[in-house]
């Protein structure tokens, strides 16, 4: 049996660098099929951190619009390199994750999905990444949910296995420690259905927020130049940074008194290292911390929610420690163990 991973970004880097890993230890035979959709310097620093880069196979998109980039990498996985036995795994619900499992169902490979049966049951949020998620869960015969929540949301009769989510694995070997720096909050906010006049409206209240409590809010912004424009133009006090590598941004999490996003990935991220986190969407496909009191839900129109839940953050919160929302990280040992025992 050969493996082939089909990622595109570096979250999917991120949660299926522990599976590679753990399949060398083993001696699995594997490959690693970068599409494009992120750029090679940015997915290939996460292989390295797990020892597997030399098994990346990389290529690039050059789409401009949503449609124009799925087109491009669907290209690119169309020339990948296949055998009858050869097993495809996808992660999330990224259009390379589409993609790839496309390609193995219609190449009558067997195909396992990580991180399925995560739903918000809202098309429209986030989007497109909901209607992904349940395409890929439909036809893989290989369903690997990081949760019980997750996993009672997918299909009767398909192989459905609780495994906890990778990237608490991830975590675990990183080891991240907090920043030199302290006091502040934490901002991510990069949706595409927050851009425009939303965006705006959330970086003018996070703004009025950090003169009013004099308090340092370090917001990490998205490469995008036009979405880094609405933060430059919006605000006055708050601490605009360039993107950071993957280690830097989880030692930024761990400092932090809490985190404001608009990411699922940063959620998990925060729940794991004992952080609450206001969360900048109408809906989420990770319920488990809002139910753990972890996490709070204040839409994306930077109305007065958003203050509310600021202020009420700013009144104290203390970490809560180790959160074993997401697993206990031997998620990548299940995952594998199962493949080889099929």
């Amino acid at each position: 049996m050969k493996y082939l991973f089909v990622i595109g970004t570096r979250p999917e880097a991120v949660k299926i660098a522990p599976i590679a890993k753990e399949m060398a230890d083993r001696g699995l035979s594997f490959n690693i099929l970068c599409t494009g959709q992120h750029s090679r310097g940015i997915v290939e620093p996460i292989l390295s951190l797990f020892g597997v880069e030399r098994q990346a196979i990389h290529y690039t998109s050059k789409g401009s619009s949503p449609f124009g980039i799925f087109a491009d990498i669907c290209h690119n996985v169309s020339m990948i390199p296949y055998d009858s036995d050869t097993f495809v795994l996808v992660q999330g619900d990224t259009f390379s994750c589409l993609a790839g499992a496309y390609f193995a169902y219609f190449n009558g490979l067997k195909l396992a999905h990580v991180e399925a049966g995560l739903r918000s049951f809202d098309m429209e949020n986030p989007f497109p990444e909901e209607s992904i998620r349940v395409a890929v869960d439909e036809i893989s015969e290989y369903l690997f949910a990081p949760t019980e929540l997750a996993g009672s949301h997918v299909s009767l009769g398909k192989r459905v296995v609780v495994t906890g989510n990778t990237v608490v694995d991830a975590l675990k070997t990183i080891n991240p420690k907090p920043s030199l720096e302290d006091d502040y909050v934490l901002v991510t906010c990069h949706r595409r259905e927050t851009w425009g006049e939303n965006l705006a409206l959330i970086v003018e209240q996070l703004d009025m927020l950090a003169h009013e409590y004099e308090k340092r809010f370090i917001c990490v912004m998205h490469p995008n130049p036009q979405i880094q424009k609405v933060w430059h133009d919006n605000s006055t006090y708050l601490e605009l940074r360039q993107p950071v590598d993957y280690p830097s941004f989880l030692s930024l999490i761990a400092g932090a008194d809490f985190v404001i996003t608009d990411s699922g990935g940063t959620v998990e991220e925060a729940s794991v290292l004992g952080k609450h986190t206001i969360v900048l969407r109408e809906s989420t496909e990770r319920m488990e911390p809002v139910y753990a009191g972890l996490s709070v839900l204040v839409g994306n129109d930077g109305g007065s929610r958003l203050v509310d839940a600021v202020e009420e953050y700013m009144d104290g919160l203390s970490d809560v420690g180790h959160v074993d929302l997401f697993g206990d990280g031997k998620a990548s040992k299940r995952i594998v163990g199962v493949l080889e025992d099929e």
